[in-house]
């Protein structure tokens, strides 16, 4: 039959909301498993990048887009640039949601410092590859926050070493499967300050 005006405003019984989905130890395990996925895509997008363009690999697969980074002729349309982008901007959107709901509570502030490593490792990885990039460091909101202009390499990696310096001090010697030790964070800091060649302080 035919919908009513009052068909159309029914109301679900129930309904889950960022604010609601971030209250629980599973809650972060989960978003921290999907997080670190995409980390993982990512990683290997790169490595398959660098090991094209250097010419490493004895042959390409014959697949356009392999070939077209393999012979220096990479276009803003490339297959596995956009695998690479959407991996990596889909781990930083989903560790800006734990770095905004994580410092909430005490008990899950590991997860909003591990993340705060883990979104600093995708963007040392772009910036060292690409330069300036859109810098996105809230979590997503509405359709207006997907036009975002770049941010200068500098002002990026400036930002990058205060989140790292926070989370070296405050994560543990000994990380497990989701919350890296402090460690990362000061391997990751090395990385930064050799971008952005202060010699000095790669070594302290």
């Amino acid at each position: 039959g035919k919908l009513s005006d009052e068909d159309y405003e029914i109301v679900p019984d129930d309904y889950l909301t960022p604010d609601d989905f971030y209250q629980t130890e599973d809650d972060y395990k989960a978003i921290m498993a999907s997080i670190l996925q995409n980390v993982s895509d990512a990683a290997k997008q790169t490595y398959l990048l660098d090991a094209l363009f250097a010419q490493c690999v004895p042959y390409t697969s014959g697949y356009y887009s392999l070939d077209a980074i393999y012979n220096h002729q990479i276009d803003a349309g490339n297959a596995l640039i956009y695998s690479f982008y959407k991996a990596f901007y889909q781990a930083i959107n989903k560790t800006n949601l734990v770095i905004e709901k994580g410092g909430k509570k005490e008990e899950f502030l590991k997860y909003k410092y591990a993340c705060m490593v883990y979104r600093a490792y995708c963007y040392l990885t772009m910036v060292e590859l690409w330069g300036d990039m859109p810098f996105v460091t809230k979590a997503p909101g509405d359709m207006s926050d997907i036009y975002i202009p770049r941010t200068s390499k500098d002002q990026i990696i400036t930002s990058l070493i205060n989140d790292l310096t926070e989370a070296e001090k405050s994560l543990p010697d000994d990380g497990d499967y989701m919350i890296c030790s402090k460690y990362l964070a000061s391997a990751l800091l090395a990385n930064a300050y050799l971008q952005k060649k202060d010699y000095s302080n790669v070594l302290t």
